[in-house]
């Protein structure tokens, strides 16, 4: 994703604690080494928010457009 470890796991810690429960479950390291998972909300969260990016990305096919046009005006 292109953000440090730190950040990354804060910004989850801040999701665990906004949704009241773990959206992630984590395995300490060791000789098979760690890890983590989505939890059954984290993956419920993931599919929502993937939903709603693909409908607010194809309903706004206008609006996008107006906002790449700024980016590349003088």
């Amino acid at each position: 994703m292109g953000i440090p470890y730190k950040r990354a796991w804060l910004l989850l810690d801040a999701l665990n604690q906004a949704f009241g429960r773990p959206l992630i479950q984590t395995a300490s390291g060791g000789k098979g080494g760690g890890g983590a998972t989505l939890t059954p909300l984290g993956l419920q969260l993931v599919i929502c928010y993937a939903a709603l990016e693909e409908r607010l990305n194809a309903d706004s096919t206008a609006e996008l457009e107006a906002l790449r046009g700024l980016a590349t005006s003088p």
